[in-house]
């Protein structure tokens, strides 16, 4: 069965408040609800999911089914930050060695590309000409305090590892000193549209895939004037990235 953020009837009703009587096959709906997982996940670089949600199996109808856990992440690429200047009084060496940099005490963040992070399952770090995973070294430990830690800021959902200086190798250099596997994902109660913004975003972003016609001079009728069904379309997208405007990813320090 498909995923998605939305449901079918989520479409069908985005689509009649623009366009009378507009009704998509269940089949295209399913399309183009899916089509938009890829888009929402890399444009917010978030994921949802109903972790309650059960398919009772009582509809005959073709349907799709919202996400219900985390995904996973693997093998992504972070830096570590770094300085020529040591940390913590240290004598700085010459100019070709570099120190992580420090911001809790002897802990150097690593921002992690997705939000709220649920659980590391690998951390490679760079040792040398290796890589060793601390997660399955059992002389490294994760917790505050120990080796490493994943923290999540509740607001932001932005997500870190934060590495204990004093147990990293030293390095010329730590661009790509860690590769991190994890689960990301925020449960929700309910993808209803009402009370859910995100559905409502993919619903109308659906929407306006399906209604896009061949022919870009094909009109319809629009309060007495002839309005384009692409415009139309273009209104639903302006309509749909308000509403994910809150979400989407920005760069941050």
């Amino acid at each position: 069965m498909a995923t998605g953020y939305c449901t079918v009837e989520d479409v069908k009703h985005a689509l009649q408040e623009r366009f009378e009587g507009s009704q998509p096959s269940t089949a295209n709906a399913i399309s183009a609800i899916a089509g938009e997982n890829d888009w929402l996940r890399k444009k917010t670089k978030r994921h949802w999911y109903d972790p309650d949600y059960s398919d009772d199996g009582t509809t005959s109808t073709p349907s799709i089914d919202p996400p219900t856990e985390p995904i996973t992440v693997g093998g992504e690429t972070c830096d570590i930050p770094s300085s020529p200047h040591a940390p913590h009084g240290q004598i700085t060496h010459h100019e070709e060695r570099r120190y992580p940099k420090t911001q809790r005490g002897y802990y150097v963040r690593v921002r992690l590309d997705r939000r709220h992070a649920q659980g590391i399952d690998s951390l490679l770090v760079r040792e040398g000409s290796d890589f060793e995973d601390w997660v399955a070294d059992p002389d490294k430990t994760e917790g505050r305090g120990d080796d490493y830690y994943l923290d999540v800021d509740p607001h932001t959902g932005r997500s870190a590892v934060w590495i204990d200086a004093r147990s990293i190798a030293p390095a010329l250099d730590y661009e790509g000193a860690v590769v991190a596997s994890y689960t990301y994902g925020e449960p929700v109660d309910s993808f209803e549209t009402d009370g859910f913004p995100i559905s409502r975003a993919v619903a109308m972003r659906a929407g306006a895939e399906l209604v896009i016609p061949q022919d870009s001079n094909v009109q319809v009728p629009d309060s007495g004037n002839l309005t384009s069904v692409k415009t139309k379309a273009e209104e639903l997208r302006e309509d749909a990235d308000r509403l994910l405007k809150p979400y989407k990813a920005t760069s941050v320090a």
